[in-house]
């Protein structure tokens, strides 16, 4: 004899469909709303918001804001989301850094710390410390972590399952950070790509805020690109699209080395640019600002590196417009979004691209995955609590501390 299912209980699918909808109102307003508002938005009638009102309140994910006055009748009830009720905690890692930042639930990030990658210590432990530090400064305790995002270099694993090393940094094992920042709490944590995390941090709050599709390509000490493709990250099959790196553009065969780090990444990598201006200088210092700032005194030799610099990433931008035909392209890295190099590519672009093609640069710096990895925790911690997305930008700290 067969057992039904039990039938859900239509009582409490209302009420949480109800719950929603007034979630919605609070959540997607960056002021204190009021009760009249939160009606005349939901339809719903005044009595039922007002108890939906009162029970969320009493789970400390909404709080009371004071009244509205100087209008006409009786001044109105305000609420707003209690930005002491949770948090997400982003962690960026690079080839030189670790940047550790928190967010409240209203996008306004509480503290935000940078320091420089270890070199005997373990990352994992200096992550660990990092995010002490953050989470004494910003106020909040681990229970209050709703939701991590790791940003890293490197191919994000499409399976969610962490990856055994990220290829740049290889003193950081994704399973052993999962650990670490399990034994915290059972909060989601997330590992992603840096470069996607950057132009996801440019979508959101800056270059190419509220632009469906775009290509973020980042030119620094490795070559990477990050794809929008109407509103989300492309990430293929693998997870490994926008590998820019591996674009067959530069000299010689694709072997060795050109076939184990990517041809355009060997040609046109930070180590790449500062090896041609060093032998056409003589000089063994010079470090990639260096050049970048004696190009702008007008130094010969700074400005040639510069267009043979432009030039391999001329192609690559050829090459994703005529595969992808994105909106624009967002120059990134220390590299890329100088200004000598995007004005040269602009140049290049003007002779080798069939049509017009935009070219811009990043305006969140280095900061870009960080504030990418704070989005994605935030659109998770905030669906898990029936909260719409953040449609405002995040509110910065009082500064970097590093």
């Amino acid at each position: 004899m067969s057992v039904e299912p039990p039938r859900p209980n239509r009582h409490k699918l209302i009420r949480r469909h109800n719950e929603s909808l007034v979630l919605n109102v609070i959540g997607s307003s960056d002021k204190p709303v009021s009760n009249a508002t939160i009606v005349d938005h939901t339809g719903l009638s005044r009595p039922t918001v007002n108890v939906l009102i009162d029970d969320l309140c009493d789970t400390g994910l909404i709080q009371e804001a004071g009244v509205r006055t100087g209008f006409l009748g009786r001044p109105a009830s305000l609420v707003e989301l209690n930005p002491e009720f949770a948090a997400v905690a982003a962690i960026a890692v690079d080839s030189t850094s670790i940047t550790v930042a928190i967010s409240d639930l209203t996008a306004h990030i509480r503290c935000e710390v940078r320091e420089t990658l270890p070199k005997s210590a373990s990352v994992v432990d200096a992550i660990d410390k990092l995010l002490n530090t953050c989470l004494d400064q910003s106020g909040f305790k681990s229970n209050r972590i709703k939701a991590y995002c790791v940003s890293e270099p490197g191919v994000a694993s499409s399976t969610g399952v962490p990856r055994a090393l990220a290829p740049n940094v290889p003193e950081l094992h994704d399973a052993w950070l999962q650990k670490r920042l399990n034994s915290r709490n059972s909060a989601p944590i997330l590992f992603e790509n840096d470069v996607n995390l950057a132009a996801i941090g440019e979508q959101r709050f800056g270059i190419a805020k509220g632009e469906p599709s775009f290509a973020f390509l980042l030119v620094d000490t490795g070559i990477g690109m990050g794809l929008m493709v109407n509103g989300d990250v492309w990430r293929g099959v693998h997870g490994a699209a926008g590998e820019a790196g591996y674009l067959p553009i530069g000299e010689g065969p694709l072997t060795g080395r050109a076939a184990k780090v990517g041809s355009l990444e060997l040609h046109a990598g930070s180590r790449a640019f500062l090896s041609r201006f060093r032998t056409a200088t003589g000089t063994s210092r010079a470090t990639v600002s260096t050049v970048l700032n004696l190009a702008v005194q007008g130094d010969v030799k700074a400005q040639e590196a510069i267009h043979h610099e432009a030039d391999l990433v001329s192609r690559a931008v050829l090459s994703t417009v005529a595969l992808l035909d994105p909106a624009f392209v967002v120059l990134g890295g220390e590299i890329g979004s100088h200004e000598l190099v995007a004005d040269a590519v602009r140049s290049r672009m003007q002779s080798i691209a069939p049509y017009p093609v935009d070219v811009r640069t990043s305006i969140l710096g280095e900061r870009a995955p960080v504030l990418g990895a704070l989005a994605t925790a935030l659109d998770v911690a905030r669906q898990e609590l029936g909260l719409p997305t953040i449609s405002h930008d995040l509110r910065p700290s009082n500064g970097i501390q590093s």
